[in-house]
């Protein structure tokens, strides 16, 4: 992720949201960290990666420390144009692989229980769901997945 890149990922984040089955808010205050990597991800413990297909932005995703050995993995978001083609799984794996190569053991992550897609590929990555929430002012259901990251070898 580059500075220059924040129109581009913002684009991904809102025709990702937008094609789901979730409603998209405009100027929802969950979505202050994505106005805002460079201080929410790039200048703390967190990573945040774009994916790209022929030069374009396609993918995006990051993770943020959530202290000691534990990430939070957030803003998982691939275009809809370009779903169904790995580009999700491939970055979840470069965002696992510098997770741990910063020290990481953990990670964690939280999807909609309506989001199957996501919810299937973290399972097939090894994410064991620990926990269900409703959101009472929404009334969406949160899905909390957990794994422990290996190093390559282990793999």
């Amino acid at each position: 992720y580059n500075e220059s890149d924040a129109e581009r990922v913002w684009t991904v984040h809102e025709r990702a949201l937008r094609a789901s089955q979730l409603t998209y808010h405009e100027n929802a205050p969950a979505d202050d960290d994505i106005k805002d990597i460079c201080k929410e991800y790039l200048d703390g413990d967190g990573e945040f990666l774009v994916g790209l297909a022929a030069g374009v932005i396609v993918a995006i995703g990051g993770f943020q420390g959530r202290g000691g050995d534990l990430v939070e993995i957030r803003r998982m978001r691939v275009h809809p144009s370009y779903q169904q083609r790995g580009y999700g799984e491939q970055l979840l794996m470069a965002l696992e692989d510098r997770a741990v190569r910063r020290g990481f053991d953990r990670s964690k992550l939280v999807t909609n229980a309506h989001l199957e897609a996501a919810r299937n590929m973290y399972a097939k990555h090894g994410y064991s769901e620990t926990r269900r929430e409703t959101d009472t002012s929404t009334g969406h259901e949160f899905i909390h997945f957990e794994k422990e990251l290996s190093r390559k070898a282990d793999r």
